[in-house]
């Protein structure tokens, strides 16, 4: 999955292979993880449909302590490149509203972040503002120079979100 954020596309693709013939009975490994680098993959590609689509496979396991939240964040991420901002904004809600299962996971402010972006774009400004508080909140002491905290700050000023 770190491969797979990272943009290193074909590395991720290698060592998702080499897992999966290593393990072709792990269930967690294949249903989950495996999805879910898919799903990164495609949405490095641009390819939103077909990451949803990779990440439906998850659903059972979505709130598993193994993916952090991930499968519901990166399928908001793809209903947002969908141009679809109300089925994001459930999915990003479903991280917050299951962040006690990992309150330290990095995908609840991101959702938070990102809660607010679909919901500027459904015209919820305040539903939006309440979500950017709880990003704003947990990254109160971030350093300054912090990636995800400076785009939060690009994308909350403009309205827009920071790609």
């Amino acid at each position: 999955m770190v491969l797979a954020n990272c943009g290193e596309i074909s590395l991720a693709e290698q060592q998702a292979q080499k897992a999966a013939a290593q393990s072709p009975t792990d269930q967690i490994l294949n249903s989950e993880l495996l999805a879910t680098v898919r799903a990164l993959v495609h949405l490095h590609r641009h390819e939103p449909q077909a990451a949803i689509e990779s990440l439906e496979e998850t659903r059972p396991f979505d709130l598993n302590i193994v993916t952090g939240l991930g499968p519901s964040y990166y399928r908001g991420m793809a209903y947002l490149e969908l141009n679809q901002p109300r089925a994001a904004a459930a999915e990003f809600q479903r991280v917050l509203d299951h962040r006690s299962i990992m309150p330290d996971s990095t995908y609840v402010p991101l959702a938070a972040v990102e809660l607010g972006h679909a919901l500027r774009l459904t015209g919820n400004a305040p539903g939006a503002e309440q979500a950017f508080g709880i990003a704003e909140r947990v990254w109160k002491d971030a350093d300054p120079g912090f990636p995800p905290l400076q785009k939060f700050r690009t994308g909350h000023r403009t309205g827009r979100p920071a790609s």
